[in-house]
């Protein structure tokens, strides 16, 4: 009996004893998870850099000679990747061409989880384009269609004081009315439609030709543009024709409690559908229809989507680290686009997507910035452009110039670009890799 309670007093010492440690156990705990909770409450997210122009390799600055041909200024980062430049010339994005001084600056967009913050306007130095003795005068291509046998390329003519805009027919130059400027064209039967843009006088108005026939897409407005924009207030960038229905991608621009706003839209027969509004500065890639659905490529300096219809899409294009979208099309339900692909390291990799996969091209050596300026689909085989080449699926075929347009008719390889002659740029396109000059008036 006395071993019995030996035994309960044991055992009920050790049950005290496991009782205590418990209770020592939850103290420590407790006192732990006050001491990390309040911890937690000061400690701070590491603070994010912000970038310099030191931070940057800036170059392409010149000084040039005028050659009635687009100057760019190049900026990369030293080391690691840091984001999305994007470069502005006395305040505006379009690249200068004529003769003068341009203060380059530059705004860099980071992603939400970077370690660098997004700044805007860093200096990067004045770009300087010296005027030539010469009347040199470029004549480049922008786009080129195909119907039946006639070849139509979309060009535009750059001498010291002036630019203007036409198409050849066949190697016939024919000018676009109204002294207006053609971004791009497209071509059903006999009747060729053109997009763009006229000048009024106080701005430049959004409008597409049929057969030299003017349609207004917006109606004269009575605001007062800063100069920023008064040359840009609306755009027709794109056009299609399908049937008997004329779409048009483009932009206009408005003014709000003293703020530019700039929104994207697309007219079918000429009735406006708004698909982005912003603030910040956004452009419009192309329109491509497939049966009844209307794509729309676009976006913002920082973002990139596309719309069907209405219906607006953020695409997951497959990346390293950033991308940067040229181009794009549409194959019944596959959506293509194509541009260049960038590494951490800032490299570039020229490429292409279908829905989302990317597609890379092989490096060609001595190509510095590889890119994919064109894409064409027809059937299973994929056609793209650029780097003075163009590709059928991964077949690569050499041209002599710089290219802007891929197309294909049959089995026939349409290609448009330019070839510098030793004085000037003059148009042209290949047909299967032969060239065809075009000329300059």
């Amino acid at each position: 009996m006395k071993k019995n309670k030996f035994k309960l007093f044991v055992g009920m010492r050790s049950i005290a004893t496991q009782i205590r440690r418990i209770c020592a156990i939850t103290l420590v705990a407790v006192i732990s998870f006050l001491y990390i909770s309040c911890d937690d409450g000061n400690k701070k997210e590491p603070e994010k850099k912000t970038p310099t122009a030191d931070d940057f390799i800036i170059s392409g600055l010149g000084p040039y000679i005028y050659d009635g041909t687009e100057k760019e200024a190049t900026i990369e980062t030293k080391n690691e990747y840091i984001g999305r430049v994007y470069i502005s010339y006395n305040g505006k994005i379009d690249k200068p061409i004529s003769a003068g001084s341009y203060t380059v600056t530059f705004d860099v967009f980071t992603n939400y989880d970077s370690n660098w913050n997004t700044v805007y306007k860093l200096p990067a130095g004045t770009l300087v384009i010296n005027p030539t003795n010469s009347a040199t005068v470029a004549s480049l291509t922008t786009t080129i269609a195909v119907s039946g046998s006639d070849v139509y390329v979309l060009s535009g003519e750059y001498s010291i004081n002036s630019y203007g805009t036409y198409y050849w027919k066949n190697g016939e130059k024919i000018n676009v009315p109204d002294n207006g400027r053609a971004y791009a064209i497209s071509v059903l039967g006999n009747d060729v439609y053109l997009s763009g843009s006229y000048n009024n006088g106080t701005e430049h108005i959004a409008c597409y030709w049929k057969n030299g026939i003017k349609t207004n897409l917006l109606e004269p407005t009575t605001a007062v543009y800063p100069s920023l924009i008064a040359d840009a207030s609306s755009v027709a960038i794109d056009i299609v024709v399908s049937g008997a229905d004329v779409y048009v991608a483009g932009y206009y621009v408005t003014m709000s409690n003293d703020r530019i706003t700039r929104i994207i839209c697309y007219w079918k027969n000429g009735e406006k559908t708004d698909l982005l509004t912003s603030y910040a500065q956004v452009d419009v890639y192309g329109i491509f229809v497939s049966g009844s659905d209307a794509y729309i490529a676009g976006g913002s300096l920082s973002s990139f989507y596309y719309w069907k219809n209405d219906t607006r899409i953020n695409p997951y294009l497959q990346s390293a680290y950033a991308y940067v979208v040229n181009a794009f099309t549409v194959s019944g339900s596959d959506v293509y686009f194509a541009g260049y692909d960038i590494n951490e390291n800032n490299n570039r990799t020229a490429c292409y997507w279908r829905n989302g996969s990317r597609i890379n091209h092989t490096a060609i050596p001595n190509i510095h910035n590889p890119s994919v300026i064109a894409i064409f689909v027809s059937g299973s085989d994929v056609y793209t452009a650029g780097m003075g080449s163009y590709w059928k699926n991964t077949t690569r075929t050499i041209l002599s110039g710089s290219v802007s347009d891929i197309t294909v008719s049959g089995s026939d390889v349409y290609v448009s670009g330019h070839e510098f002659n030793g004085s000037f740029h003059v148009a042209c396109y290949w047909k299967n890799g032969v060239k065809v000059d075009l000329g300059v008036e």
